[in-house]
């Protein structure tokens, strides 16, 4: 497996810099796996599998890039969380349809005008929920809904 940083991709890694890189992952994922996360990954269905992992990668800055070779397979690690990319299909189609995760934000505000610049729409909310968190769900190009969840920092305009 061979891991990249996302905000680096116009950087091609050292085999080294792999190793380190990768050597953090694993400490990282025994780490967070030790605390007993009951979700290993969210699997988002899409018509352009490259064109969502592009999308996602630059709506999710602090994703960590990760290739496998054996067979050929990317993802996007987030949190010990993988968010995995797959071709919608007669079974499974994109859009809002079914589940939405909902991603913890330090800042709420910041986090909805990121993703909206970024190319997502505002689905449902805002809405104020328990001990002054927020939610809302924003979609992707593909119509997959992206829940966000956290704090204001600022006022709402």
């Amino acid at each position: 497996m061979i891991v990249h940083f996302a905000h680096t991709h116009n950087h091609r890694p050292t085999v080294l810099e792999n190793c380190r890189v990768f050597h953090s992952l694993n400490i990282a994922s025994r780490n967070l796996a030790s605390q007993s996360m009951p979700i290993a990954a969210v699997m988002i269905h899409v018509a352009d599998v490259d064109a969502a992992f592009t999308w996602y990668e630059r709506a999710f800055p602090n994703a960590i890039r990760v290739e496998i070779h054996a067979p050929r397979f990317r993802c996007l690690s987030i949190e010990g969380v993988q968010m995995e990319f797959v071709p919608a299909d007669a079974k499974v189609s994109s859009g809002p349809c079914g589940s939405v995760v909902y991603w913890r934000m330090q800042d709420f505000d910041a986090a909805l005008d990121h993703f909206r610049a970024s190319g997502a729409k505002l689905y449902r909310g805002p809405l104020e929920i328990e001990d002054g968190q927020h939610i809302c769900q924003v979609q992707d190009p593909w119509g997959n809904c992206i829940g966000l969840r956290g704090p204001r920092k600022s006022a709402p305009e």
